[in-house]
């Protein structure tokens, strides 16, 4: 492939992944942090923006089927996908209400469960060892304050 002119775009790209990457944003978005309710015990986990930029720097999936239902009082989706490499097939799924339990109206209901099924079904493409780094690494900067 003749590569002739693309050097800047190369760069701009490599600069935009490594931003990414920041300490910051791995802090602010990429990683949730929950308290358990009934255990009080802590449970992190990766966000869909996280989850959907490692799948577009791995690379070699395709989406083979998606769909969201409406149930009545919620939206319900499976997400399926492949993984053109290693060739093997996954599917997320999830749900949301229409309705927030503060009696609210969840106008972006259908558009959630869809983007939560998505992630559930990309994220058990990620190796383990990927997804326990970057937790990893958000306890570390969060101790550091």
């Amino acid at each position: 492939i003749e590569r002739v002119g693309f050097e800047p775009v190369d760069r701009w790209d490599q600069k935009s992944v490594m931003e990414k990457l920041t300490d910051e944003v791995i802090q602010k978005y990429y990683v949730y942090e929950i308290v358990d309710r009934r255990t009080g015990r802590k449970i992190y986990g990766l966000t869909s923006d996280c989850v959907c930029d490692l799948m577009h720097w791995i690379g070699d999936v395709a989406v083979v089927n998606e769909y969201i239902i409406d149930v009545g009082d919620r939206y319900e989706a499976k997400v399926t996908v492949r993984d053109t490499v290693r060739n093997f097939t996954v599917s997320g799924f999830a749900d949301e209400p229409k309705v927030f339990e503060n009696g609210r109206p969840n106008k972006f209901a259908a558009r959630i469960c869809h983007r939560k099924a998505q992630r559930n079904a990309f994220l058990r493409l990620i190796p383990r060892a990927i997804v326990e780094a970057i937790i990893q690494r958000y306890k570390e900067l969060k101790e550091m304050k």
